[in-house]
């Protein structure tokens, strides 16, 4: 918990973007680190944002991705064994 106060407390204003983004990269694998998904989702979209050239930020960013999306796709499939989820009031969302 303390990098992220370290970095909260920090006046990103005085680096240039691409120090900013990286700055923030960090934020994401501090939040990733924590389980905290969302947050980090959110900082690596922002490094992204302030500097699209930060190649450490997108294989950060897809790494996190690559964690994520089976998971997401195995609550799904539970979801949809266990009748959490109406499929036919879904392809009437889709169609």
């Amino acid at each position: 918990m303390t990098g992220i106060n370290l970095i909260n407390r920090s006046n990103l204003e005085c680096f240039p973007c691409q120090h900013q983004a990286e700055i923030i990269r960090l934020k994401g694998e501090y939040f990733q680190k924590m389980n905290d998904g969302g947050r980090a989702n959110d900082a690596y979209s922002s490094v992204i944002g302030l500097s699209r050239n930060l190649s450490k930020g997108w294989i950060s960013w897809g790494n996190y991705c690559d964690q994520v999306i089976p998971l997401f796709v195995i609550g799904i499939i539970h979801s949809l064994s266990r009748g959490l989820i109406n499929v036919a009031a879904c392809n009437r969302c889709f169609l």
